[in-house]
């Protein structure tokens, strides 16, 4: 089956080979974008809490690595 899954690099908007100060960037840029204190979006939240658990494990190798392996797993 050849379905799209959503990644954490696709909800931080960066590419699976990007390094780790374009993940921190995009996760710095999208904080600023979606945090509830400067945007009147209702889902902002909820959107935050995504951003954070994106950046979470792309952040750390080891969970990475694993995110990694699952992605090529699901394809």
């Amino acid at each position: 089956m050849n379905r799209k899954i959503k990644t954490h690099y696709d909800n931080l908007k960066v590419s699976r080979d990007a390094p780790d100060f374009v993940i921190r960037s995009a996760y710095k840029t999208l904080c600023q974008k979606y945090h509830p204190d400067k945007t009147s979006d209702p889902h902002a939240p909820e959107i935050i809490k995504i951003i954070n658990e994106s950046y979470a494990i792309l952040s750390d190798p080891a969970k990475r690595k694993d995110h990694d392996n699952w992605i090529y797993q699901e394809r």
